[in-house]
């Protein structure tokens, strides 16, 4: 039994963290978020598990951009457990207050 991984945000950062986790966690525990259609359309292209919802996960690594997305994500995730969240991003201090 393994964890359930969820990589939201599959830029630069998140779609590299998203194929290493892929591989080593196995592809089926491992799903990629993004807002992107195009950029998920690629990875289901090359048989990755995507999404553009976030699904209950045990880890959710946090890849976006700015510290006003990483605030959005986090405040809209719907935490049916208790999960490790890992944020992958620079964050500007002045904006988390």
């Amino acid at each position: 039994m393994g964890l359930d991984i969820t990589v939201i945000g599959l830029g630069e950062v998140g779609g590299e963290s998203f194929k290493e986790l892929s591989r080593k966690a196995g592809r089926d525990r491992v799903v990629g978020v993004d807002i992107n259609q195009d950029r998920l359309a690629q990875f289901r292209k090359d048989n990755y598990l995507v999404a553009d919802t976030v699904p209950p996960s045990d880890v959710y690594v946090v890849a976006v951009y700015t510290t006003a997305q990483v605030k959005d994500v986090l405040n809209n995730l719907k935490l049916h457990k208790e999960p490790l969240v890992s944020i992958e991003s620079t964050l500007d201090p002045k904006e988390l207050g």
